[in-house]
């Protein structure tokens, strides 16, 4: 299982969320930017998972890599004008956004794919896409891990 099947299983199991395959609640930008039609089928509230940026820090002797990733949790509000209702959806997705976080903390234990995962450092952040009516909360969090060159010889015909 990958990060984004995990984060697409969660969406499924989220009682806010209830995506399923006849009603499309979750996108992953890099397996959806081929379809550029993705968003037609999108139904609210819904999860979309953007990963790809890394960094590496540490030392020479032991350097870290850095992998980040942002979920974006989002609803549609009718009347962009209504205060009460665009904080209704902000109050919402707040929520969603923090059972995902308890949900991946707890996961860390028994899933190796999130053994990397930290809670300290995510940030929650709030989303304003007021011309599609869509507000919300970004998740932004990161895995770290060694970054170890030795399983490289495999990708070079020299094996170094």
């Amino acid at each position: 299982m990958c990060f984004s099947e995990y984060i697409e299983n969660l969406c499924r199991l989220h009682r806010g969320i209830g995506h399923r395959d006849d009603e499309c609640h979750y996108s992953d930008l890099d397996e959806d930017a081929q379809n550029s039609y993705s968003h037609l089928r999108m139904h609210y509230p819904c999860v979309v998972l953007d990963e790809g940026d890394a960094d590496f820090g540490g030392s020479e002797s032991q350097t870290y890599q850095t992998d980040r990733f942002m979920l974006l949790f989002l609803d549609h509000v009718k009347d962009t004008g209504d205060a009460a209702e665009v904080r209704g959806v902000f109050r919402q997705m707040k929520g969603f956004a923090l059972d995902f976080l308890k949900r991946m903390r707890r996961d860390r234990r028994r899933l190796p794919l999130l053994n990397r995962f930290e809670v300290v450092g995510v940030e929650l952040f709030r989303v304003y896409l007021k011309d599609a009516g869509l507000y919300g909360y970004a998740m932004r969090g990161q895995v770290t891990g060694l970054f170890v060159d030795l399983d490289c010889n495999e990708t070079f015909t020299d094996n170094g």
